[in-house]
């Protein structure tokens, strides 16, 4: 095969030029409307519904055989395609009708089963030609098919069909890996699978059986065969099970999509029956006919899948038969449902039978649901459905193992009610309308939509082009008709979905009295958005009817009702509508005893400017604080260009920009950059990354930029610098040129270049230069209109002589096209490709484009070029929001309109970075007014936000100059401020003009805000987390009050203290609010007399916080030593705890422990909760264990630890707790992956909340500690006597635990069979099974200490080694002092080293387990290794003969990144599964990471690959490994990054490359497991004293008397003069002959060994086998 880029770049000549409208023009209608479908050229929302009606076009039996088939055939598929257009078109017909996931190998009989899959395949043959490939003469696409691969696979088949053997040596040659272009690739394995000639049906099963580790190649052979011809499945189904491959996943995964089991992990057994059927009844159809009626499931489904195979209506009807026939049983009926439902067909005869059953069963029930017809829908089954329906649980019934083992599913009742209102009539939709609460909220919807399509779509409803053409009435009820009461009983619908489009519909209707009186229904219910949508509602109509509903709500007893009729009075009051009526009901009102939302809203009505002279203030009126007489005058643009327009009628510039010259000079540029395309340069990437470019594909800068360059510094940094100065100098274009030329690059990108509507306008200020270009210019990132795009925009930098007159120009064309847009089309949107364009947008597009940056066209305008700008960006604001003639322009106008669109849309429109960022440079330069300044800020949210301190997206993007110098008007924004929550304060259900505006208050100073939001509130809660509905509401804008209020200067505790003593507000609701405003927390904290309250509420923030930022991190950093990464795994401060549940209280800490919900936005709430429940003795260990084991609760298992340990038996607890976690854990591997890694996680905080609740350091002490008890406990009773027998359990020097069995001086084999029942003896063996698993976990335990580096005191691992499983093990490691640089091995108090020096130790001296690095550095590891071998020392993991790697000086000096494994390919299952097992987690975007959370930094594994559904069919290759900091994400160089750390991710990438490994890599070669294998060679020489042996880099040389040998140090393959020798591993016998100094499983190693042992002696030889090869 050639590389994927020369391929690239060999198809990229080939590619036809892409098809437009235009080129379908000439054809009939039907005919255009099939090529707009094949080309992708029809709109989306019309493709369904071309491919449903497509039988109404009448296109001739042939269609791509008549005249213009033929034509069209040539213009989709190319001269090489075409020809075969209508076969393949009608060969489909042989092949399964059913695509995608649900695939099953169906074939039907009727040809309108098939329209689907034919367009769908056209559409495929069309992109397959137009990728390149299929321009191709036909045995060309066979070999670069693999490059750019699309399912064309009955095209090929019908090609080698045609002609066998002309291909055949060619797919020979491809399916043997020999080709030197072509490739094996899905495409072509299927293609071959249609083929008559078994010839090429041999070849992919020769595939096949060589496959051997690739399970992914074997995966795409066995599941493209279902969907090929029915001959090679059956030969595949035989060469499997000939073959036994039933034992590979492939194959399970095969037979699961092949026949739809859905199952998890059937027994070998059950696929080889299946298959072993499946065989029998496609070779003999009379026995498959037969067995449909089989009492076996297996056997009945397997007969009627084969039957479907050749015809699904055979199979189906034999399938009815069946489920109508009385002897059928109710599984083998359920088994036959079920097939029915993997055909995607059905019959109505099953809708006949479900008439009359169903509701008998209801798993039976189920079956029949999903298999019932459309417009099936009876009334006799009605009523039956209808029936279980209402029977069924919430919940519904589920069923496990029913018809099939594996089998389990639900039958809910929403199920059963969405077929009922998708296929009811009108009669059947007025019974379940009567009913509608009944009906699960989770389709209650459904039924109101059905009912009214139309009136019932919502705002942002999106309406397609096809239901724009039928353009559907809105439907039109009676008012007393069922549908209209239907709503008004959704009004009240609790389900807020349900009662929105209930609303919806009532917005668009006129109402009625019994329409009124359900919105009163609505009134006097708390829902906050529904109760604003009635008054909305109300508001609006005619005031006869609004007087009457106010006045039955005034009187009310429901005080919700009550306050609905008062809000409708103050909007009566401000609009001046109903004077009289307002005053008579407010007077009527005024002897009642008011709540405080009535005495807010009586106050509001109460409002008398006459008297008081008290104003109020709306956002029309800038809320009172804006002088609308100070404000800049606006004016009107002027044209700019009224004597070029006079004198000519095509473009105005043509003296400053020459068209014809331009065009010469792009022209010329274009062929310097195409002459120069396979130029070959390197570029500086992210982070100091060398990558190596060609010209044709991206064109960069060479090296990273520089403060302070030069825009020709730039320039000169580019590839190839000198040539593109050296056309400048030849065509010396101008600024302004060079603006138009770059504009016309970008612009090619889209079809539609120029708006057709504004073609002629438009052409005075925009040239067509026609360069040639070539190509598809619609890919904007490929083409060559953007690699020009891309040297013209450094060389007009480069050679910009006046940019400030350039900038002018700009400024002058933009006025001018303002000035001269033509008015009747600024309101019409023009359509590009996917997008719509506003009348501005075609401005900045088409005609001129300001760079509105600081270092852009601003930088070189002069003040009063800013200030235009800013009137012009003003201007085109003004025009977006009115279509009125802006003559007459008045801002209190606009603000008018704002807010009728404010109060519709409930958001402000906003007026864009640009103008917000002139508006402030302009206000700090003195050219704007405080009173612009204020305006603006009405306008657009996020210049609000600024002005009150607060930092968003457009205050980051200020220069650092103008942030430093703007000073905003305290004075008036805080009059604005003031005004705002006055109006705000005084507010009901519906928003007022300033509640837009208070989400954005950055602080809110005064406790009486603070009082009155909550008084307000009353007993509601607080909006928390991101916010879904809708922003102004009451409950949205009081919360946010609430969370940023706190005290003013003036503001004191006992004004506080008294403030609270007159009102009602329960200490519950002190506490909540606390949490969710903190700054009140202090003064509440006092008031409730609950000591450290606010630092009892900072443990709830920090436990529960899923971020927590630098300002919350110091805090928790004042209280507790744990670190924040802690927190956010679930680690839990008991010390904290303890200390501040002291100082707070029982009571005060359950009412915080309630209030925390206020604190977090995640899960966190409910797992802090949990703790805290656990750790005050709320929640017993009794409860949590059983979560645990029950339920396998992770929170539960994170909290066992915290349970307070019993004082009585402390030890006999912490050893049952850590044993649980241990049993939790193992128990684990028989989940998924990702569940793994989550409990895996949940037992680590539950060990370590165990170990700091218990007192310990760490969970590693904690662990060997419990494991010491459990041990001592055990061995306390090790010893057992029976009669005359002992039985002694005993650990050997390797850690091992046995029993010794002896009778006298006799030592018997086994327990005598008398004893094994006995109760003592059968504990004994439960003991020595725990000290079994003690020694694996144990293993694992101290290799993770040498891996985290972990230091212990010499007295500490004094103690841990009185541990008989950990002294056996610990003795044989080398510990290092890292400090003094000593090692050795622990013996009594001392370390002996590798030369047999006792070094002494003092107690405090801190070691730890010795990593090779560590004795690679202190130069000690070679002696090590050489002490192992010399006292046959065996270690229990590999230590001193761990792989170790050491950065290269190109990793440590010029990199952040390891790219020695670049270049290797890897099957990416194997990958996975390999790197998961150590710790490796997968992520979606960046691929295979592992994260060290105390270091602060994750190692990532580049690879093009999709990691998180690997497919083995294209090998990944490996790309680099790069390490991130945790807190900023940069990338860490290599030399700061520990060399443990560093080796242990190499070896892990190592071993990929070594176990899975695709073919080209040496497998097992990796330079350090070489290095590993070499050392044992050479030490294993020395101890078996062989003097002929020479260890080499990659090789072991041996000189044998009988010949010289050559054993490969990666794969152990031995040659002797360059012939290889079969010497056979046995794997089982090296491992006893061969002393390797570890435990760890190595047969590899221990061959290689073993086979020098043998060649190194071949005098000694007996085997004749191996003499014939060595002597021959």
């Amino acid at each position: 095969m050639i590389k994927q880029e020369q391929a690239e770049k060999f198809l990229g000549k080939h590619e036809p030029k892409e098809l437009k409208e235009a080129d379908l023009a000439s054809f009939s209608a039907p005919y255009q409307k099939l090529g707009a479908y094949i080309t992708g050229l029809m709109e989306y929302e019309e493709i369904g519904a071309f491919e449903q009606e497509f039988a109404s076009y009448n296109f001739p039996d042939k269609l791509w055989e008549s005249k213009e088939g033929k034509a069209l055939a040539l213009l989709l598929f190319g001269k090489e395609i075409a020809p075969y257009a209508q076969r393949v078109w009608d060969s489909l017909l042989a092949y399964p009708y059913l695509r995608w996931w649900g695939r099953r190998p169906f074939r039907s009989e009727n040809p309108a089963d098939y329209t689907e899959v034919q367009l769908s395949k056209m559409s495929t043959l069309h992109n397959y030609y137009g990728s390149g490939v299929g321009v191709l003469p036909i045995a060309e696409q066979f070999q670069y098919v693999i490059y750019r691969e699309y399912n064309v696979e009955e095209f090929f088949a019908l090609v080698l069909s045609e002609n066998p053997d002309a291909y055949y040596a060619l797919f020979k040659d491809i399916f043997s890996s020999e080709h030197e272009i072509g490739g094996v690739c899905t495409v072509l394995i299927k293609a071959a699978l249609m083929v008559e000639d078994t010839r090429y049906r041999t070849l992919v099963e020769k595939l096949l059986l060589a496959a051997q580790l690739q399970e992914g190649l074997r995966q795409t052979i066995l599941e493209s065969l279902d969907g090929t011809s029915l001959a090679s499945l059956q030969h595949f189904i035989g060469v499997i099970l000939q073959h036994n491959l039933t034992r590979f996943s492939s194959v399970v995964r095969a037979v699961d999509v092949w026949f739809g089991f859905s199952w998890e992990a059937p027994q070998q057994s059950v696929i080889k029956r299946i298959l072993e059927l499946a065989q029998t009844f496609l070779s003999d159809r009379a026995a498959a006919e037969k067995a449909v009626s089989s009492k076996d499931n297996i056997e009945r489904y397997v007969a009627l899948w084969s039957v479907g195979l050749r015809s699904v209506q055979q199979a189906i009807s034999l399938a009815v038969k069946a489920i109508q026939d009385p002897q059928t049983s109710h599984e083998q009926r359920i088994v036959t449902l079920y097939f029915v439902r993997e055909t995607g067909r059905t019959d109505r005869e099953i809708a006949s039978y479900a008439e009359a059953h169903f509701g008998e069963a209801a798993d039976l029930d189920c079956w029949l649901l999903q298999n019932l017809p459309e417009g099936s829908l009876s009334q006799a089954l009605f009523d039956r459905m209808h029936a279980v329906a209402k029977a069924l649980p919430k919940e519904g019934k589920h069923f496990e193992g029913v018809g099939f083992r594996w089998l389990n599913f639900t039958l809910k009742p929403q199920d059963i009610y969405r077929f009922l209102i998708g296929e009811a009539n009108e009669a059947q939709q007025e019974r379940l309308a009567g009913e509608l609460s009944e009906i699960p909220v989770e389709v209650r919807q459904n039924l109101l939509q059905n009912v009214y399509p139309v009136l019932g779509r919502g705002r942002y409803y999106y309406e397609s082009p096809a239901e724009k053409k039928k353009k559907k009435k809105p439907e039109k009820y009676p008012a007393d008709s069922w549908q209209r009461a239907l709503v008004r009983t959704a009004l009240n619908d609790k389900a807020s979905y349900v009662a929105e489009i209930a609303f919806e519909i009532l917005k668009k209707v006129t109402l009625v009295q019994d329409d009124i009186l359900a919105i009163e229904q609505v009134l006097s219910r708390k829902n906050k958005e529904q109760r604003k949508e009635s008054v909305a509602l109300l508001i609006k109509q005619p005031e006869a009817v609004l007087k009457d509903s106010t006045s039955r709500m005034i009187v009310s007893k429901s005080a919700d009702q009550r306050l609905a009729a008062l809000e409708i009075l103050t909007i009566l009051q401000e609009e001046e509508r109903l004077t009289d009526y307002v005053t008579e009901q407010v007077e009527a009102y005024k002897g009642r005893k008011l709540t405080k939302n009535e005495q807010v809203l009586m106050d509001k009505l109460a409002y008398n400017p006459d008297e008081t002279g008290e104003q109020r203030y709306d956002l029309s009126k800038g809320f009172g604080v804006i002088n609308f007489e100070n404000l800049t005058s606006f004016t009107l643009p002027q044209p700019q260009f009224d004597k070029e327009r006079k004198e000519k009628k095509g473009f105005l510039f043509d003296k400053i920009i020459r068209v014809e010259k331009v065009r010469e000079a792009l022209n010329d540029l274009l062929a310097l950059w195409r002459k120069n395309k396979d130029y070959e340069y390197a570029c500086e990437w992210y982070q100091g990354e060398t990558r190596t470019q060609l010209l044709g594909q991206q064109i960069y800068r060479m090296h990273a930029t520089k403060e302070g360059e030069t825009p020709m510094e730039v320039l000169e940094d580019y590839p190839l610098a000198e040539l593109w100065k050296s056309w400048h100098q030849k065509h010396q274009l101008n600024e302004i040129e060079y603006q138009y030329a770059i504009r016309y690059c970008q612009n090619l990108y889209y079809e539609n270049k120029v708006p057709k509507q504004l073609k002629d306008y438009l052409a005075g200020y925009y040239p067509d230069f026609k360069v040639a270009f070539k190509g598809d210019l619609g890919n904007y990132y490929d083409s060559e209109a953007r690699r020009l795009e891309d040297l013209l925009t450094p060389i007009s930098e480069a050679y910009a002589q006046d940019k400030a007159f350039l900038a002018s120009f700009k400024l002058s064309v933009f006025e001018d096209v303002l000035a001269t847009y033509p008015p009747e089309k600024r309101h019409i949107t023009i359509e590009r490709d996917y997008e719509d364009l506003s009348w501005t947008d075609v401005i900045q597009d088409y005609v001129i484009s300001i760079d509105h940056d600081e270092k852009g066209d601003i930088e070189y305008y002069t003040p009063e070029q800013r200030f235009k700008l800013w009137q012009l960006l003003y201007y085109t604001y003004a025009q977006k929001q009115t279509k009125d003639d802006l003559s007459s322009y008045n801002p209190q106008n606009v603000l008018t309109a704002l807010r009728a669109k404010v109060r519709e849309d409930e958001r402000l429109p906003g007026i864009g970075g640009s103008l917000m960022g002139l508006t402030l440079n302009l206000y700090q330069k003195g050219q704007l007014s405080v009173d612009d300044l204020l305006f603006f800020c009405l306008l657009e949210d996020e210049l609000f936000t600024i002005v009150q301190g607060g930092e968003n997206y457009l205050y980051r993007r200020l220069s650092e100059a103008l942030r430093t110098s703007l000073t905003f008007p305290d004075t008036e924004l805080e009059l604005l401020k003031t005004r705002m929550l006055q109006l705000e304060l005084q507010r009901g259900d519906l928003p007022t003009d300033a509640s837009i505006y208070i989400q954005y208050l950055q602080e809110v100073d005064g406790m009486h805000y603070f009082f009155e939001a909550l008084e307000r509130m009353g007993k509601e809660p607080f909006t928390k987390g991101y916010y879904y509905g809708s922003s102004v509401t009451k409950r949205h804008t009081f919360s946010h009050i609430l969370e940023v209020s706190q005290p003013s200067a003036t503001d004191t505790f006992a004004a506080f203290k008294a403030h609270l003593d007159k009102t009602k507000i329960t200490d519950k609701r002190l506490v909540e609010v606390a949490c969710y405003a903190l700054h009140w927390a202090d003064w509440i904290g006092d008031y409730l007399q609950i000591k450290d309250f606010k630092e009892a509420i900072w443990w709830f923030i920090a436990h529960t916080t899923d971020y927590m930022d630098a300002e919350k991190e110091t805090i928790v950093s004042q209280y507790s030593t744990v670190p924040r990464d802690d927190f956010q795994r679930g680690a839990i401060d008991v010390d904290w705890y303890h200390r501040v549940h002291k100082a707070v209280g029982k009571e005060g800490w359950k009412l915080i422990q309630e209030s925390a919900k206020y604190l977090s936005e995640g899960m966190g709430y409910r797992r802090v909760k949990l703790y805290s429940a656990v750790l005050t003795g709320e929640i017993k260990l009794d409860e949590v264990i059983q979560k645990i084991t029950e339920k396998r609760d992770k929170d539960y298992v994170m909290a066992l630890g915290l349970v307070p340990i019993s004082k009585k038996k402390e030890e006999e607890d912490l050893v049952s707790r850590y044993n649980l976690l241990q049993t939790f854990l193992k128990e684990s591997k028989q989940f998924g992956q990702q569940r793994q890694e989550s409990e895996k996680n949940a037992v680590e905080i539950g060990l370590d909340n165990l170990s700091r609740n218990a007192g310990y350091e760490d969970s590693i002490r904690f662990s060997w500690a419990m494991e010491a008890k459990a041990t001592q406990q055990i061995m306390e009773k090790s010893t057992l006597v029976i009669d005359d027998t002992q039985l002694q359990l005993v650990v050997d020097e390797e850690g091992k635990a046995d029993i010794i069995v002896t009778k006298g001086d006799k030592t018997l084999k086994s327990i005598p069979d008398k004893y094994k029942k006995n109760k003592e003896v059968e504990a004994l063996k439960d003991n020595k099974t725990y000290l079994t698993k003690q020694y694996s976990r144990t293993r694992l335990s101290l290799e993770q200490a040498m891996l985290s580096q972990t230091l212990f005191t010499a007295a500490e691992l004094a103690k841990i080694l009185e541990h008989p499983v950990v002294k056996a093990m610990l003795s044989k490691l080398v510990l290092f002092n890292p400090e003094t640089q000593a090692s050795g091995f622990w013996q009594d108090g001392y370390l002996l080293n590798a030369e047999g020096e006792k070094v002494a130790l003092k107690a405090d001296d801190k070691l730890l387990i010795a990593h090779p690095s560590h004795l690679f550095y202190a130069v000690q590891w070679d002696l090590y290794q050489k002490y192992l071998f010399d006292k046959e020392l065996k270690q229990p993991f590999k230590q001193v003969f761990r792989e170790l790697y050491i950065p290269t000086k190109d990793e440590l000096e010029t990199s952040n990144r390891s790219e020695r494994y670049q270049g290797h390919q890897v099957q990416p299952q194997k990958t996975v599964a390999l790197l998961r097992s150590r710790g490796w987690t997968v992520n979606y975007e960046e691929g295979l990471q592992r994260v060290y959370h105390k270091e602060g930094f994750r190692a990532t594994i580049y690879a093009v690959a999709d990691w998180y559904t690997p497919s083995d069919v294209e090998a990944p290759t490996l790309e680099y490994v790069v390490f991130y900091n945790l807190k900023d994400g940069k990338e860490v160089p290599m030399k700061e990054i520990n060399p443990v750390i560093f080796s242990e991710v190499m070896r892990d990438v190592d071993l990929v490359v070594s176990v899975a490994h695709v073919g080209g890599v040496d497998p097992e070669a990796s330079h350090s497991t070489m290095q590993m294998r070499g050392a044992l060679a050479k030490e294993s020489a020395r101890l078996f004293k062989l003097s002929n042996v020479e260890v080499k880099e990659r090789h072991i040389l041996i000189k044998g008397k009988l010949g010289d040998y050559s054993i490969h140090l990666g794969s152990g393959m031995v040659s002797q003069g360059g012939l290889q020798l079969n010497i056979i591993a046995v794997q089982s016998q090296h491992r006893g002959r061969v002393f390797l100094p570890f435990v760890d499983d190595d047969p590899k190693s221990a061959e290689i060994i073993s086979k020098m042992r043998l060649l190194a002696e071949d005098d000694k030889i007996k085997d004749p086998t191996i003499l014939a090869q060595i002597m021959k």
